[in-house]
């Protein structure tokens, strides 16, 4: 077979044209590469605060102590909060549940859980009245006596 010049013309404008277009996609794949490292930070340069931000942590039901009560719950992921949370009476561990699930005030506390202790007495106490404070302490004398004994 003989190879025509006419042939060997279009051939070498095929192959400039190929390397043409490769080197064009060349560029543009260098020109896009340097735009997004201008928007790419590295890791390196990152402050502490910010890394600390990047993370995830994973819960599992397993890891957490759940406390119900009023149909709500209250996930405690700490151990050792978990145990003294536990070695409270069930009433103040109502009353903490309602108050941290479901953030309601002394007066709501006091109209769900039908507590003895009115709330003007609490608010007394509050506020430093000696009579006060003697009613609440001896309201709570036997949860106070029972936090004294136990070891930590």
């Amino acid at each position: 077979m003989k190879v025509t010049p006419d042939d060997y013309g279009r051939r070498c404008q095929f192959d400039h044209f190929c390397k043409l277009v490769l080197y064009h996609e060349a560029v543009d794949y260098f020109r896009e590469r340097k735009r997004q490292r201008g928007w790419e930070t590295s890791f390196e340069t990152l402050p502490l605060s910010e890394l600390d931000t990047l993370c995830t942590i994973d819960q599992y039901p397993s890891d957490s102590f759940i406390f119900p009560a009023y149909g709500c719950e209250l996930q405690i992921s700490d151990g050792l909060v978990a145990a003294a949370f536990a070695s409270l009476p069930q009433p103040g561990q109502s009353i903490l549940i309602l108050h941290c699930v479901l953030e309601l005030t002394d007066g709501e506390i006091g109209a769900v859980v039908g507590m003895s202790l009115p709330l003007a007495v609490i608010e007394a106490a509050r506020a430093g009245d000696a009579g006060a404070v003697e009613q609440v302490l001896q309201y709570y004398n036997g949860y106070i006596n029972k936090l004294c004994k136990a070891q930590l």
